[in-house]
């Protein structure tokens, strides 16, 4: 174990550090104190990187013990810990009735001497904690279970599923690229949706495709960020993205198509589907650029040559990509701002006494 590994197990069990002016020991006091408060030295010795000498010892354990009693703080209850490769050396620095502990470095284990009894509480987690960082446990694959993407991502997949579904079901009854029967089967139409207030049109242009190619593109792009957005942000949140945006984008697309007097009907999932990038994004941007294997240099990249694609292709809706993406990224600020929090509370927490 590092010093700093022993500074985290003793700050995380109520003790706190004290200064001394000594290179490879550390001194830990127990956060309760009264008659029997407790007080810990930790010295280290590895490979001759920190020797120490029994006279060394006799002298650091004196001083600590005579600086206590002089603030008349209670009789001092004192164990030595050693951390060192050569445990039967560490016997001969502590003389009869010494409470010393020796943790074995080669051998991962926690060592008591002649019968030596608990302090604190401490033997049992120390012994764990020994064990554990000198024998960790080999590295697991980088794959998710099967079971667990199902889990974590069932919203996701039953979205994709229903899409593929009316795509399929479409396909036996009429021609996906006809525009006329896409109007008929609930594509985005601004005249409808804000004239004769067909408002269910900006729910079913969301499922409805102009092709194979325009199905498998955004069923690829949502298979992928899609689950990796609903295992961030939870189910609830995560269908409050997809519907939010996709709602959000398809008004977008209308307000511009009345501005420049166009008439058109609009299908796809892209505007929610932009909306989860603009989430992704906002949720890497809100970990300070990086969350598991995305980056915000991949998602900029990503962002810019699917808006570029757009721009630069016929029969694609601009605004719509647009539009979703700006709401992703306002309502991934909103919602995902304090689970961020919640993370860095936590984390603040483990890291303090």
């Amino acid at each position: 174990m590092t010093e700093q590994q022993f500074d985290s197990f003793f700050w995380g069990r109520g003790f706190r550090s004290v200064n001394v002016n000594a290179a490879g020991i550390r001194v830990y006091q127990s956060g309760s104190e009264g008659a029997d408060g407790c007080f810990l030295v930790l010295t280290y010795f590895t490979g001759g990187a920190h020797s120490l000498t029994r006279e060394q010892q006799e002298n650091v354990s004196r001083q600590i013990c005579g600086a206590y009693e002089r603030e008349s703080r209670g009789p001092v209850q004192l164990l030595n810990i050693v951390v060192t490769e050569e445990p039967a050396k560490a016997r001969l620095l502590f003389a009869e009735g010494e409470r010393f502990w020796v943790v074995d470095e080669v051998g991962s284990r926690l060592m008591l001497y002649e019968e030596q009894g608990d302090f604190c509480g401490l033997k049992g987690p120390l012994e764990k904690a020994v064990f554990e960082l000198g024998n960790p446990e080999p590295e697991r694959e980088n794959k998710m279970p099967v079971s667990r993407i199902l889990r974590k991502s069932i919203c996701n997949i039953m979205l994709i599923a229903v899409n593929i579904f009316v795509f399929l079901a479409a396909e036996l009854w009429m021609d996906q690229e006809n525009a006329w029967l896409l109007y008929k089967r609930g594509a985005l139409a601004a005249e409808n949706v804000a004239q004769q207030h067909e408002y269910y049109r900006l729910i079913t242009y969301m499922f409805l495709h102009g092709g194979i190619d325009h199905l498998i593109n955004n069923m690829l792009i949502l298979w992928f960020l899609g689950n990796h957005l609903e295992g961030q942000a939870g189910h609830l949140r995560y269908l409050i993205f997809y519907f939010g945006t996709g709602i959000l984008a398809g008004i977008a697309s209308m307000s511009y198509n009345i501005i420049i007097e166009r008439h058109v009907v609009c299908v796809g999932a892209s505007g929610a589907i932009f909306g989860v990038v603009g989430a992704v994004a906002a949720n890497i941007l809100l970990h300070r650029g990086r969350v598991e294997e995305l980056t915000a240099r991949q998602m900029l990249l990503f962002v810019v040559l699917s808006l570029y694609g757009g721009l630069t292709s016929q029969g694609v809706d601009n605004a719509a990509h647009i539009g979703g993406l700006v709401a992703g990224l306002l309502l991934g600020f909103v919602f995902l701002r304090k689970s961020v929090k919640k993370e860095k509370d936590s984390g603040n927490r483990d890291g303090r006494e």
